[in-house]
């Protein structure tokens, strides 16, 4: 199982989360997202927010922006952007209720729903009527708990929470060749008399 030192050591030593957003192989997915959010100054709530790479494109693009992460060294390179941001050391997974505790209109969880074994107890302790995105795999790796097979696999997992705005596919090229996926959701939060409430 990962630690939060793990993810320490995976970013201090993985080249492109030390770069800008442009070197990740994840710019393509992060650009499609913010496409996707209305005009307008928008306050992000980031879980899982890595090195600060999102965080530099939200705040390039005039949003307001607080990141959530677990990995100490996530954090110190984001604050090395020395971006108007706000970041926070913490594991959202053992204490999801402070996602409670912010003012946001959208929350993001990008590259996280996949890394933690309570991704729906998260999910739950989003505030009603908030804007949600999400992000999860087709494609195993180590540090997965659960890959999705399509669209409506994912749904079927976490749309009893959202009402459903948008679903889209982000499509890339691994190493070995596989058609790696990323699916998106993107919805509202349901008040309290949905899933969890």
């Amino acid at each position: 199982m990962s630690t939060p030192e793990f993810y320490d050591k995976v970013f201090s030593e993985t080249p492109h989360y030390q770069g800008p957003p442009e070197d990740s192989p994840y710019y393509i997915l992060w650009k499609g997202i913010l496409d996707t959010l209305m005009k307008g100054k928008l306050r992000i709530l980031d879980a899982g927010c890595g090195p600060g790479q999102f965080a530099e494109l939200c705040v390039a693009a005039g949003h307001e922006y607080i990141g959530l992460d677990w990995s100490s060294k996530a954090i110190e390179l984001a604050e090395a952007r020395n971006l108007d941001i706000e970041l926070h050391n913490v594991d959202i997974e053992k204490n999801p209720e402070i996602l409670q505790t912010f003012s946001y209109d959208l929350i993001t969880f990008i590259e996280f729903m996949e890394h933690v074994e309570l991704d729906r107890e998260v999910l739950d302790s989003v505030l009603p009527y908030k804007q949600v995105i999400l992000t999860v795999p087709n494609f195993p790796a180590r540090t997965h708990f659960r890959q999705f097979k399509s669209l409506e696999h994912v749904t079927q997992r976490y749309g009893p929470f959202l009402n459903m705005t948008n679903r889209m596919i982000f499509a890339g090229v691994s190493s070995r060749r596989k058609r790696n996926l990323v699916f998106v959701l993107k919805g509202i939060r349901r008040g309290r008399g949905g899933a969890g409430g």
